[in-house]
C-alpha cells in the first residue's frame, strides 16, 4: 500500500494542526509561566536593591552632613581666632 501525494497532504496538514494544538495547549503556557516567575523574582530584586541603594544614599548624605558640619565648627574656631588677632594688633 503506497501512499499518495493527497495522503502525504493530509498527513502534513494533519501534523500542522496537531503541532499548532500542542503549542497552544502546552508550550505557550509554560512559555507564559516561566516570563512571568522571572518577572516576579526580577521585580523583587529590582525592589531589594532600590532598598539597598535609598539607605546606602542616606549613609552617605549623613556623613557629608556630618563632615559639613564640623568643617563649619572649624571655620566658626578659625574665625574667632582671627578676629581676636586683629583685635590684639590693633591696640
Amino acid at each position: 500500500m503506497a501512499l499518495t501525494d493527497g495522503d502525504l497532504k493530509k498527513i502534513g496538514n494533519l501534523m500542522d494542526e496537531r503541532l499548532l494544538v500542542f503549542s497552544r495547549e502546552v508550550t505557550e503556557p509554560r512559555i507564559d509561566w516561566a516570563v512571568e516567575k522571572i518577572s516576579k523574582d526580577l521585580g523583587g530584586k529590582i525592589d531589594d536593591l532600590r532598598t539597598d541603594l535609598t539607605n546606602q544614599i542616606q549613609k552617605v548624605e549623613r556623613k557629608l552632613d556630618q563632615i559639613t558640619d564640623h568643617q563649619a565648627e572649624v571655620l566658626d574656631d578659625h574665625e574667632k581666632r582671627i578676629g581676636k588677632l586683629e583685635l590684639s594688633v590693633a591696640m
